[in-house]
């Protein structure tokens, strides 16, 4: 009984098998469609001058398929319909049947075949109108077919189009791409850091989320940044980032906190920025260091010596100092003394200037470490006390005797009884 089932089961296998692997009858020639098949149709046949055109669930449809024409019109296709043939239009002769006789021809349509030669390019077949693919130019090859694109600005050339955007890799450099413009573009995810070009160099070297170190910092990459952890200010412990904003970033919306206010009781120093912004310290001093201890104005170079003295404080070094006289705003203090119209000593070879960049006479100035002298003007060099701008000594000048001088010959001062003499330079010797 068990092996009756099991030839009943094969046999009934091979019953279904034809409906399951369907026969296809591919011809590029409609004339050539057979009239019999003993292995895929077995006992079926079309009588001359018909042949085999459409199944119809496993009976085969006769038609004379020497009258079927080609399409009447041009066809795109990338499809490869059977590898015997290579381009144009074909008819499948086993198809199942469509609406109308003859039932084999996609209802009139038939089936555009692509040409391996143009998709070897990557660009598109076209089956010419009226034409079966045996015919003589039965299809050509014509665009490029997407996204496929033709950079150099040929799609006949022996590459045709020759590049997939986003996929194709630039000429130079690496994780690049060119784009649907023909423009050399990083991949995503890359970027081009060092700015030798996406297209030159080494391309888009950095990769979004790819390790990296500032310093003794790891951190991994956001586009051209390394992103390190946020470290937190502690007592006793160093604090290190990176980052292109601020590094101590805060705002205080109180009116009269100090913005910063460090003090060691031990020393009695401090270090405080009022609210106002306003800077004070009990001891600004430099050591032999020029790197160490500098305080800077903005827009000029470091000041490498303060110290607080006398009726004022002393700035040692080369460079301008402006003083600022506003009673509420701009202050630079010590001893917790705000700048104002009172005498500040400077010694330095630069100019000392109030707020309007003018040499403050109304005011005590002192230079190159002399006492105060109460509206006066004292220099202890071998220099003229006014020159003309020029620094030509042909012109009007003051010398250090208080000499008024010009064209460097003549000059005029007062005589001990009160006279003023003109005369030439050598003969003022009379001059209290």
């Amino acid at each position: 009984m068990g092996s009756v089932k099991q030839i009943l089961g094969i046999l009934l296998l091979i019953s279904i098998l034809p409906a399951v692997f369907a026969a296809t009858s591919w011809q590029s020639n409609p004339a050539n469609c057979p009239n019999t098949d003993l292995t895929n149709y077995p006992g079926q046949n079309c009588a001359e001058p018909t042949e085999m055109c459409g199944d119809l669930s496993g009976a085969m449809q006769c038609y004379d398929t020497d009258t079927i024409a080609a399409p009447g019109v041009d066809l795109n296709s990338t499809t490869d319909q059977f590898a015997s043939y290579n381009g144009g239009y074909l008819v499948n002769c086993y198809a199942t049947v469509d609406a109308l006789s003859p039932f084999c021809d996609n209802s009139t349509a038939a089936w555009c075949d692509r040409n391996s030669t143009c998709q070897n390019v990557n660009r598109t077949t076209t089956c010419k109108a009226s034409l079966w693919a045996y015919q003589a130019g039965g299809s050509i090859c014509s665009g490029c077919t997407p996204p496929y694109i033709a950079c150099d600005g040929s799609t006949t050339d022996v590459d045709g189009c020759e590049v997939n955007p986003s996929s194709t890799n630039c000429a130079v450099g690496s994780n690049n791409n060119l784009n649907s413009s023909c423009t050399c573009v990083c991949d995503s995810g890359y970027n081009d850091c060092d700015a030798s070009g996406a297209g030159a160099g080494n391309g888009c070297e950095i990769q979004n989320g790819s390790a990296c170190t500032v310093g003794t910092l790891s951190g991994t990459y956001s586009t051209c940044t390394c992103v390190v952890a946020k470290q937190y200010f502690q007592t006793g412990t160093m604090a290190e980032y990176n980052s292109d904003e601020n590094f101590l970033w805060g705002r205080n919306y109180s009116v009269i906190g100090n913005l910063i206010n460090i003090f060691n009781p031990y020393s009695s120093q401090f270090f405080r920025v009022d609210a106002n912004t306003n800077i004070t310290s009990r001891s600004f001093a430099a050591t032999n260091d020029v790197n160490a201890n500098r305080f800077c104005f903005v827009g000029g170079a470091c000041a490498t010596s303060w110290a607080a003295g006398g009726g004022g404080s002393s700035y040692q070094a080369d460079q301008n100092f402006i003083t600022l006289n506003q009673a509420d705003n701009n202050k630079f203090g010590f001893n917790e003394a705000a700048w104002d119209s009172n005498i500040h000593t400077y010694s330095a070879t630069q100019n000392f200037l109030d707020t309007n960049s003018r040499i403050a006479t109304a005011l005590d100035v002192n230079v190159h470490r002399d006492q105060n002298i109460s509206g006066k003007l004292k220099v202890n060099l071998d220099v003229n006390l006014l020159k003309n701008l020029n620094g030509n000594d042909t012109n009007i000048f003051l010398d250090k005797n208080g000499f008024i001088k010009w064209k460097t010959q003549y000059g005029v001062c007062q005589t001990t009884d009160g006279n003023f003499y003109y005369g030439y330079i050598g003969d003022l010797s009379g001059c209290k």
